[in-house]
């Protein structure tokens, strides 16, 4: 059983990816047709006014390396792999359209719900596994002058629908490849639990005009 889990955990190991896209609705610019050229004596097209954007950001963070320690109801801490999943999600409003990627610049300050599920836990010498908590969290992001370095703090509720608590969060490493976090939760008539993930994290951005 156990070998089995370890197999389907280092199967969802993968690269981490960025999708860009970008909408063309409204795109290039904004023009009011029902208004006169500011300058009829002038030949030439009247350039239109930038509409701005909308973006919405999807950060997906894949954690299949780990370990953690939870009692399980008992005095006793066990240690456990954990793999989980979570997405954490925003929307901006850019006064400018822009080209390429924006992410970095946008989240920046940024509190963003962030959800996720510890959807496996191994415990080696054991022989148990089971399902860890689901969580919803909200998440701020700092990023360094170098937007190749993030950070993240979060707060919020774990669960395991039978038992609830709070959750907190906090991770370190680059927007666009990996992290590395530890999180810890208390979970009502069960106990504390503590986590140290390695996670790879994906970007997504979808941009339209206003």
């Amino acid at each position: 059983m156990i070998r089995r889990a370890l197999v389907l955990a280092v199967s969802l190991v993968t690269p981490a990816c960025v999708i860009h896209q970008h909408g063309t609705t409204n795109a290039p610019g904004r023009v009011k047709v029902e208004e006169p050229p500011k300058d009829l004596a002038v030949r030439a097209a009247e350039p239109p006014a930038d509409p701005g954007e909308e973006v919405t950001v999807v950060s997906a963070v894949a954690a299949p390396l780990g370990v953690g320690w939870t009692p399980l109801g008992t005095r006793e801490a066990r240690a456990y792999m954990p793999f989980s999943l979570e997405l954490a999600f925003s929307r901006h409003t850019l006064e400018k359209s822009h080209q390429g990627f924006v992410a970095p610049q946008v989240l920046d300050g940024t509190l963003r719900p962030n959800i996720g599920m510890t959807f496996l836990r191994v415990f080696p010498g054991h022989d148990k596994v089971d399902v860890g908590p689901t969580f919803v969290e909200l998440q701020y992001v700092g990023i360094d002058k170098d937007p190749f370095w993030a950070g993240t703090l979060a707060a919020g509720v774990a669960t395991t629908f039978r038992r609830v608590g709070p959750q907190a969060t906090a991770c370190i490493g680059s927007l666009l490849l990996f992290d590395l976090c530890v999180r810890g939760s208390y979970l009502f008539r069960e106990g504390a639990s503590v986590q140290l993930m390695f996670g790879y994290q994906g970007v997504g951005e979808w941009t339209s005009s206003r």
